[in-house]
């Protein structure tokens, strides 16, 4: 079975998409299950046609950074469309234009930051509670997401703690 070299994903991407009446360039092959286009190249599976387009037309995305749709159709690849930005600016834009929904509301990660009491096991409770990955408590407790909200008191982030 031959495998697709990216000048070949290349003629791909080109041939199975279409124009859109928002200015779209839709891709019609395989989708992943949050509408995102997917691609083989060089026997790599499910590569993302909107990150492959930006990567053909500009070179290696930066690690670190995702390739964003100002038009928030992730079927799009039109090189137009596509930003660099992180994930932080991603959300950030997704909150302006109003279509950002978290399964935490602001009062849930309140209550999960002063109910933490430093348990590593206690992270995997609080995620089966409110319905959300470990990750997702890990990554509020230590203030990569939901940094605007706090509480008083830090949340502990271990058991052996210093006393002043």
């Amino acid at each position: 079975m031959r495998r697709n070299t990216l000048s070949d994903a290349a003629r791909l991407l080109r041939a199975r998409s279409q124009r859109g009446p928002n200015g779209c360039l839709e891709w019609c092959g395989s989708r992943d299950s949050w509408g995102y286009g997917l691609i083989n190249v060089n026997g790599k599976k499910c590569i993302k046609t909107h990150r492959l387009a930006w990567a053909l037309l500009h070179g290696p995305i930066p690690r670190g950074l995702l390739v964003c749709h100002s038009c928030d159709n992730p079927a799009c690849i039109e090189p137009s469309h596509l930003w660099l930005g992180t994930d932080k600016e991603n959300t950030r834009d997704s909150i302006k234009k109003g279509r950002f929904h978290s399964k935490l509301k602001d009062k849930e990660v309140l209550s999960i930051l002063k109910r933490y009491t430093g348990a590593r096991c206690q992270q995997r409770d609080l995620a089966k509670e409110y319905g959300v990955s470990i990750q997702t408590i890990n990554d509020l407790l230590h203030g990569r997401t939901w940094a605007r909200l706090s509480v008083a008191e830090p949340p502990r982030t271990g058991l052996l703690q210093k006393t002043p």
